[in-house]
Parts: C-alpha cells; sequence; structure tokens
C-alpha cells in the first residue's frame, strides 16, 4: 500500500507553513521597556508566563495544522489498495470507464517507467478495489476510439488481461472523442455512481483543442445526460518531466502510387522522415515486404535539427494478393513511430466490364470498340492477359465477380 496524490503540483502550498512560524518569530522581536512606578502590581507570574507562551506555541501549530490540510486536500491523497475515487468506506455500486492515451508519447523510454506501463499499473490498482455491482469500459484513445473489450464487464481480470495484451502505443490520440464515446456508453448501465478515468501522459496534441466541434459535442451531451459521470484525468509524467524537450525521429505512414499494383508492375512507396532536436542525426532506412527486409533498398540519410526529408522505394510485386509493405529505423527513446506499415494489394489483372444495351453485327459500329481498344495495352508478350474485357447487356447482380 502507498500514498499517492492526484495532484501533486499542489504540495508546493506547504512551503506556506513558513508564514505562520516567520510571524511567531517576528512578535518576538526585543521590544524596549519602560520602568515605572506601579509596575510591580502588574508583573506576571511564573505560571501566567508559561500558560501565556502555551497558547502562542498552540496558536502556531493550529496555523501550521490548517495550511497543511488545505494543500492535501488540494493535492487529493489517496491508497493504492483502497477506494480511489469515493470518500466513503461504504460506497455504492459504480460504472467506471477507463480512458487510455495511446499516442506514442505514451511509451515514451526516457523516463524511469513509461507512461504506458505506469497506467497499467493504476488499471490493476483500481481492479484491486472491485466491489459486488461494479462494472467497467476499457477504452484506448487513438483518431477513433477503440474498446478493449466488448461492451462492459464486472470480470476485473478481463480488464487487465485485455491491457496486457494489447499494443504498445502508436499514432497520436484524440482525447475528447474519445471522451464523447466514453459519455454514451452509460446509456447502457443504471449504477447511480459514474465516473470516466483518463490516463494520460498531458500531451497538449492529444487533447485537441482546436477541435472546437468535438469540445462543443462533448459539452452539449454532458448538458443533455442524467446523472453524468465525475471525470478524472491522471497525469502520468511530472512537470519536470513533461516539460524537458524530447529528441525524436519520425516516419510518416508510407503512401503507394497506386490504389492497387497489377503482378510484374512497378509500384513506389513513398514516406517523410522527420527530426525535432538540435542536433543532427543519422539514421539506417529499411524496407521489408512481409516480413522479408529488402536489402538492396536500404538506404542511410542524415536529418538537419527540425528537419523532414521525402523517401521513395520502387517495388516489383512478383506475387499476387495482399502484402504487408513496412518502412523502420533503430528505435529511439519514442518508437512509435519509428516503424510505418500499410498494405499493398496485388492483382493478377485488370477487369473490365462494358454494359451495352445493343448489340452490333459489326464490332467497329458498337459503343464500346474504341473505348477498349484505348484501354487495352500494347500487344506485346509482357501484357498478355493483362486486361480482360468483357461485355454485357444487363448489370451483373455481383459487379465483383466480373
Amino acid at each position: 500500500m502507498s500514498l499517492s496524490f492526484f495532484n501533486p503540483y499542489l504540495l508546493f502550498g506547504l512551503i506556506g507553513i513558513g508564514l505562520p512560524i516567520l510571524i511567531h518569530l517576528l512578535s518576538r522581536k526585543n521590544v524596549k521597556v519602560i520602568e515605572w512606578g506601579a509596575m510591580q502590581f502588574l508583573e506576571l507570574g511564573q505560571r501566567t508566563r508559561r500558560k501565556y507562551q502555551l497558547e502562542h506555541l498552540l496558536l502556531l501549530l493550529l496555523r501550521i495544522l490548517l495550511i497543511s490540510l488545505i494543500c492535501l486536500a488540494l493535492a487529493r491523497p489517496w491508497l493504492s489498495g483502497m477506494l480511489l475515487f469515493s470518500p466513503e468506506t461504504k460506497r455504492d455500486p459504480r460504472a467506471l470507464v477507463i480512458v487510455l492515451d495511446h499516442s506514442f508519447s505514451m511509451d515514451r523510454r526516457d523516463l524511469p517507467q513509461t507512461p504506458w506501463i505506469q497506467a497499467e499499473a493504476i488499471v490493476n490498482q483500481v481492479m484491486g478495489d472491485v466491489r459486488p455491482g461494479d462494472q467497467f469500459y476499457l477504452l484506448s484513445a487513438q483518431d477513433v476510439p477503440v474498446p478493449l473489450l466488448p461492451g462492459w464487464t464486472t470480470e476485473p481480470d478481463r480488464i487487465s488481461s485485455a491491457l496486457a495484451e494489447y499494443p504498445s502505443p502508436a499514432g497520436s490520440s484524440n482525447l475528447p472523442l474519445a471522451l464523447v464515446h466514453a459519455l454514451q456508453q452509460f446509456q447502457e448501465v443504471n449504477q447511480a455512481q459514474r465516473e470516466i478515468l483518463i490516463l494520460t501522459d498531458n500531451q497538449t496534441a492529444s487533447w485537441r483543442v482546436e477541435d472546437k466541434k468535438t469540445w462543443q459535442r462533448l459539452e452539449n451531451l454532458f448538458e443533455i445526460t442524467p446523472n453524468p459521470p465525475r471525470l478524472w484525468s491522471l497525469p502520468l509524467t511530472d512537470f519536470q518531466s513533461s516539460e524537458t524537450p524530447v529528441t525524436n525521429s519520425g516516419l510518416e505512414p508510407p503512401q503507394l502510387s497506386r490504389e492497387f499494383v497489377l503482378r510484374g508492375r512497378p509500384v513506389q512507396i513513398r514516406t517523410t522522415a522527420r527530426h525535432w532536436g538540435t542536433e543532427p542525426v543519422t539514421r539506417t532506412v529499411h524496407l521489408s515486404v512481409d516480413g522479408q527486409r529488402l536489402q538492396q533498398q536500404t538506404r542511410e540519410i542524415t536529418l538537419s535539427p527540425d528537419s523532414s526529408t521525402s523517401l521513395s522505394f520502387d517495388y516489383v510485386p512478383t506475387t499476387e494478393g495482399s502484402h504487408l509493405i513496412q518502412v523502420e529505423w533503430e528505435a529511439d527513446n519514442l518508437p512509435g513511430d519509428d516503424r510505418v506499415q500499410t498494405v499493398l494489394n496485388v492483382r493478377p489483372q485488370v477487369t473490365m466490364l462494358f454494359i451495352e444495351k445493343r448489340t452490333e453485327s459489326d464490332p467497329t459500329k458498337s459503343e464500346s470498340f474504341y473505348l477498349s481498344a484505348a484501354l487495352s495495352p500494347p500487344a506485346t508478350a509482357e501484357n498478355q492477359n493483362l486486361v480482360q474485357l468483357s461485355i454485357q447487356q444487363e448489370f451483373p447482380d455481383e459487379p465483383d465477380s466480373c
């Protein structure tokens, strides 16, 4: 069992306990004593002096205690393994949505412990305080919210297992959109105590401050929701770590020059490499297809501080079907953008279907004759069976079968 705080920065207010001490010391400064005739009748006895000093000391301690309690209350302490959110020893069953920031900064490796590992530990602590009737919903905040389980659950083991098996953070996060999704889930439960816990490293990009439309939608949803839940946001990095600039190099998702490609035809794979930092870096970029690294496509690039450069790879697929294209380099302190992927769909041939209401005995008089000639490749051995043309009078029930 350990003591933690939801707002640890407010503990700096404990510095204020020095004010009562300073006032006490200043009030004891030497003053000039003027003797006068009746002074002997006003002198305090030894017991009275001690009582007077004890009262001042107790007043000092009360002032210190008051400031300390205010700071501790604002910092909101809690004990792991005990009730996390509600101050009552006995509480009603609750419905809790846990929103996990899944942006790649949650896997920051230059900290003693990554924010994602901290989030896992907190979720497991919450699962240790399950009461009868509690329900949980686990949500990953990405560009589009992704539930880790199909709906609500009352089994804490399912939450822990789903989180342990989930991939490491990568990409970006949209926390306000995740909150909209989380708020909508309370329509399926009837617990009176409702809460949303947000576990994030508190990066500005994840909060999408510029997305006024989503924030307005969230505000409207709160206003029309009966018994809206309480929100808790628990930052997973301290102030010093969040303000420390991170040197990072990343790759953008690859783009293909064609939506689909034919077997034996070249396709170009393009991506952009970016570097954020004060010093230049040299990276070795690799291209892999279906897990096999293409050594002839490996190249070394040098990135200047706060710069970007475009990369392109030429690839000729030899087999049809779907292929996993991956561009990567060695991992840094933020590995979430050091490996990017896309899917390449390779077809054996192009199928073209022409719909004509009338058939002509002379093919040159049909409406599709010249169009099919224009779309056909040159008649060479390489282009043989590359394009399949067919003419029908009615549109087929299943176009993909043509």
